[in-house]
């Protein structure tokens, strides 16, 4: 319906943008907003376009069904992981954290390097990594990026990666 495509567009612009998009009858009003999501989808989330990162399933048998992965969901909303995740995201977020200058440079050089060897590899997914070696960081209690915690990250993501190519 005509409401589910337009609910469905805020929630991209929501999503991409930080935007939320007010219709008020004779004319709509984009208001910005600081709302980091997270979405879990048992399938293909409708989403999946809009959202700048996906971290697919990876099962620790090949025999895990659906409802298998519905009840892990479940346990981990009713022990706190969930609640715990969002928090420590949530914290993050306002955390000191330092990117040191020789890392940077670093940082810049091997951008350059990965533009050289993909042209589809842009700001985006660099950002997204950035934004990965940031909590990887805090999450391991430092408040500086470090060269071993960006190698950390660049392992990280080559897995979830070749776990894109598979599903």
């Amino acid at each position: 319906s005509e409401g589910g495509v337009g609910s469905l567009q805020a929630l991209h612009a929501l999503i991409r943008e930080q935007v939320l998009h007010y219709d008020f009858q004779f004319y709509s009003q984009p208001v910005p907003v600081n709302l980091p999501v997270v979405v879990l989808s048992a399938g293909r989330s409708v989403l999946r376009e809009a959202l700048p990162l996906s971290v697919p399933l990876c099962p620790a048998s090949e025999a895990a069904s659906m409802q298998a992965v519905q009840a892990a969901v479940q346990a981990a909303e009713q022990e706190g992981w969930l609640h715990q995740a969002r928090a420590f995201l949530n914290q993050a977020a306002s955390a000191p954290y330092v990117l040191e200058e020789g890392m940077a440079g670093t940082l810049q050089e091997e951008f350059l390097s990965a533009r050289k060897q993909d042209k589809s590899y842009g700001p985006d997914q660099f950002h997204n990594k950035l934004t990965l070696a940031r909590l990887a960081a805090l999450s391991h209690g430092e408040g500086i990026l470090t060269a071993e915690r960006w190698g950390y990250v660049n392992a990280l993501e080559q897995r979830r990666e070749a776990r894109l190519r598979v599903v």
